[in-house]
């Protein structure tokens, strides 16, 4: 096992330490971290900020500023009944609003919808994968990809 404990209260170093070692560096061993920040708040990818945070006490207790906020940002909408994603928010237009007006970054979590318009572009409904037609295929993404190949009709 090889431990590491970083000496710092840094919350974007011990982050970037953080994945840097589960992502990037490759290891024979298991990775025991120990790492503490100065009060920060840390939401995870699900979670919606805007209603979880109450951004006026984070500030008044000298809370670390939030640095942005992960969406469902995407042209290509998730749909999958057996596995909702209630839990996941949308960049929708009040979000869209917040986050122009606070000047907070959003990142998008999935801002290329796993290659589903340019699959089904290539390959066509009936052979793109069966995991892409689960998540991807419906009403909403059909009317999207008309409007996509109308524009690049269009536009060239």
């Amino acid at each position: 096992m090889i431990y590491v404990e970083t000496g710092s209260t840094d919350v974007y170093y011990n982050f970037g330490v953080e994945y840097y070692l589960a992502s990037e560096k490759k290891l024979d061993d298991t990775v025991f971290m120990l790492w503490r920040t100065t009060p920060t708040l840390m939401v995870g990818k699900y979670q919606n900020t805007l209603e979880e945070i109450n951004r006026a006490y984070a500030e008044e207790h000298g809370l670390m500023p939030f640095v942005g906020s992960q969406f469902e940002w995407s042209l290509a909408r998730m749909f999958c009944p057996e596995a909702p994603l209630d839990d996941l928010p949308f960049m929708d237009e009040e979000t869209y609003a917040f986050h122009k007006k606070t000047g907070l970054t959003a990142f998008a979590y999935s801002s290329q919808g796993n290659g589903f318009y340019t699959k089904l572009n290539q390959l066509g409904e009936e052979n793109i994968s069966d995991r892409l037609k689960k998540h991807y295929l419906n009403d909403r993404n059909r009317a999207a990809y008309k409007r996509i190949k109308q524009l690049s009709a269009e536009t060239g």
